[in-house]
């Protein structure tokens, strides 16, 4: 239901994804509802550590290819585990 005020299934993903993709994930939904579904198909350390960079509301430091920091992203976001299982 909370998905669908925000057009669908364009603000609905699984728990299933790198650190990475959620990181890029968080970014397009900067100020707006991600919904997470499927949290069983998730390794439970993946999980863990998505939660925190989810919360904390910025990037990993990472280098380019021309060994130069890249910009460290953020952003602000209210997030939903929408599945049947619990977080703890």
């Amino acid at each position: 239901l909370a998905a669908s005020l925000y057009s669908g299934t364009n603000f609905y993903y699984t728990w299933r994804a790198t650190e990475n993709g959620l990181e890029a994930t968080a970014v397009e939904h900067n100020d707006l509802l991600l919904c997470l579904d499927e949290l069983h198909q998730a390794p439970p350390e993946v999980v863990d550590q998505s939660i925190y960079t989810l919360a904390n509301g910025l990037s990993k430091m990472r280098s380019n290819k021309t060994i130069t920091q890249d910009d460290i992203k953020n952003w602000r976001l209210l997030y939903l585990s929408t599945g049947e299982m619990g977080l703890e």
